[in-house]
């Protein structure tokens, strides 16, 4: 025999509807933390000089444009810049990495430039500064 009977109760099925709906959420939660991680477990890592060409768009060009915008006069300069900035690196410890940055670390320097690559390419999806700024929300202690 039961103590009491839950579908004689609006009450307590809204309780229980409501606390269903809460597992779900939290399975969901589960699921997409699993997923994320497995994703970034398959990340591949990148290389400074392949994330330049991503950042500035090069990757984005014509074969035969490519080289040919690498080459062009500033862009080492911009490239050592933005990995300097993305890496929290001195300029002058990046370029001391060789002509096309091939002496960079691998690790972690070439997982955080993958990283960095997956968040840009988020928030240049989106359009907006909002995803820049949640982001900026929860690494700064100070917000």
């Amino acid at each position: 025999m039961r103590l009491f009977d839950l579908s004689k109760s609006p009450i307590d099925n809204l309780s229980i509807v409501s606390l269903q709906a809460h597992h779900n959420a939290m399975n969901r939660h589960r699921i997409t933390q699993v997923t994320i991680l497995s994703a970034l477990q398959k990340l591949k890592t990148m290389d400074a000089w392949t994330f330049c060409d991503r950042w500035f768009g090069i990757d984005q060009l014509p074969p035969h444009e490519q080289e040919a915008a690498r080459n062009k006069r500033g862009y080492r300069a911009q490239c050592v810049r933005v990995v300097a900035a993305v890496l929290g690196l001195q300029e002058s410890t990046v370029d001391e990495w060789g002509t096309k940055l091939e002496r960079m670390p691998e690790n972690p320097h070439q997982r955080a430039l993958a990283y960095a690559d997956v968040i840009r390419q988020q928030i240049q999806a989106t359009q907006s500064t909002e995803l820049l700024e949640l982001y900026l929300k929860h690494t700064n202690p100070e917000n």
